[in-house]
């Protein structure tokens, strides 16, 4: 059956669309656009915009929001394992974030050497997000993933070979 997946790159003054549809023999790319954001409603209506000049509908909807927005940290922590990572990443961060811990989204990725691990701890106000994510919901849009532009990029070269340690 074949898949719509539709990828939104919202950067500080665009929303960038792309419709993939898949296909016997891979992805096609059904539709595609750009829309200045301008004004206070200014992202509101690049998405109606967006949405009037081709169909969004989609199976899975893939969501990048600005960098700008997030806080990165770089912290080291004693242990390897991811869920005791999850449990205390936030108490780490919490003396070295502007906001309260409770006001932020954290989420990381971590890179595991000799018992110990290197995180890179990223934080977004939840206000944000939800702002977002309402904004998408009135058009319809219920993203499977939401991510911070840029990273799945960074994150690509950074596994490749021959990328130096510090990046």
């Amino acid at each position: 059956m074949p898949v719509k997946i539709l990828g939104l790159d919202i950067g500080r003054d665009s929303v960038t669309a792309v419709l993939v549809k898949s296909e016997l023999r891979g992805y096609r790319i059904a539709a595609c656009g750009r829309v200045l954001i301008q004004g206070k409603k200014g992202l509101k209506n690049a998405l109606k915009e967006l949405a009037n000049a081709a169909d969004m509908k989609c199976d899975k909807c893939l969501v990048s929001i600005p960098g700008e927005k997030a806080s990165y940290r770089n912290l080291r922590m004693p242990f390897k394992d991811i869920s005791k990572i999850r449990q205390t990443i936030n108490f780490e961060l919490e003396t070295m974030l502007p906001l309260p811990v409770d006001e932020l989204i954290v989420d990381f990725t971590a890179e595991n050497r000799a018992g110990q691990s290197k995180i890179l701890a990223v934080s977004i106000r939840k206000a944000f997000v939800s702002d977002y994510l309402s904004l998408l919901n009135d058009q319809g849009l219920s993203p499977s993933a939401l991510d911070i532009r840029c990273i799945p990029i960074v994150s690509w070269i950074l596994e490749q070979k021959g990328t130096p340690d510090h990046g």
